[in-house]
């Protein structure tokens, strides 16, 4: 992991290209414009992709921009799922480095310049990722991501056992060239297109950087953090779990319906461990949107079931969110 420093005066200049998906973002996406005109990397441009928002979104987006230069909007005429808006965002830039990020994310104002900062001290780099702070619908703290610590060793050893590689996808810069090169984010992975685009650019032996800086506030929305929301998370990540594999022998990649049909066949007791573990990670994102509620003993009820479900799990998350 490289050395984090927060002097970034000698940041040098790179022009970078927000990328920026919304769809019924309506209630979020005037704050998530304005933490990128508020940057204090001031060289950028903005690539807003609506993808077939029926409750207004492309009116409040068209109004916080007209007569800007730097922006660009795009309205597809109907919803194509996350893969295809971020694949379509990507495409539309026309800078060398794009920064990711969602409607309901909030840019922190020196998240352009720490990730260059990182970028100049790792010139070979090609992703940089850094971390960010959950918050509620309310924008209320819930803690921060977990250090994803990947040297070359750890990325080797995740793709020989086709271990998914978890990055934020929000405030991670990309090479441009690179990403499109590898085949950018597929429009059948939506829901975890960046989980899957990690994956194989690390099979390509692209540079990766990761540091401690917070870069992005990261909204959890209801669906995020209910054992339903859990369980979705489950299997799209086995799924790309199960692609990475069919990748290291040269097979064909598993379509999601045919995934499905293998999913379901599990073994009773691999259904039982499972929902043991993403029920647990759904009760402790629910705990601590209960502490800020003011929701103490339910807080603490969540809490105490969710270490029940999975201890080490819970203990790790714990350590990591303290982690600065």
């Amino acid at each position: 992991m490289p050395e984090f420093r927060t002097d970034l005066r000698e940041c040098r200049a790179v022009q970078v290209t927000v990328v920026m998906t919304t769809c019924n973002g309506r209630r979020f996406v005037a704050e998530a414009l304005q933490s990128v005109f508020g940057q204090t990397h001031s060289d950028w441009r903005l690539v807003v992709v609506d993808d077939g928002s029926t409750d207004g979104t492309p009116e409040v987006v068209s109004s916080r921009v007209a007569g800007d230069s730097r922006v660009h909007v795009e309205v597809l005429p109907f919803n194509q799922g996350t893969g295809a808006s971020s694949q379509k965002a990507l495409e539309m830039a026309t800078t060398d480095w794009c920064l990711r990020m969602s409607q309901d994310d909030v840019l922190l104002p020196e998240c352009l310049e720490m990730q260059l900062k990182v970028l100049e001290a790792n010139p070979g780099a090609r992703v940089v990722s850094g971390r960010g702070i959950y918050i509620n619908e309310a924008g209320r703290a819930l803690g921060r991501t977990a250090v994803t610590r990947l040297s070359n060793q750890e990325l080797e050893r995740r793709v020989s056992e086709s271990k998914p590689i978890g990055l934020l996808d929000p405030g991670t810069l990309l090479h441009r060239p690179t990403v499109l090169g590898a085949g950018g984010y597929r429009r059948e992975f939506s829901g975890v297109e960046d989980c899957d685009l990690w994956g194989r650019l690390a099979e390509r032996r692209v540079p990766i950087v990761t540091h401690a800086g917070v870069v992005v506030r990261y909204r959890l929305h209801a669906q995020s953090i209910s054992s339903g929301g859990g369980q979705r998370s489950a299997f799209l990540g086995e799924w790309v779990a199960a692609c990475m594999r069919a990748r290291r022998v040269a097979v064909v990649e598993p379509s999601r319906a045919e995934f499905q049909r293998l999913w379901d066949a599990r073994p009773a007791w691999k259904k039982v461990l499972m929902w043991r573990e993403y029920t647990s990670r759904a009760l402790y994102r629910q705990a601590g949107q209960m502490a800020l509620d003011g929701a103490w003993a339910r807080s603490a009820i969540a809490l105490g079931a969710a270490a029940l479900l999975a201890p080490g799990y819970v203990a790790r998350r714990l350590v990591a969110q303290l982690v600065r």
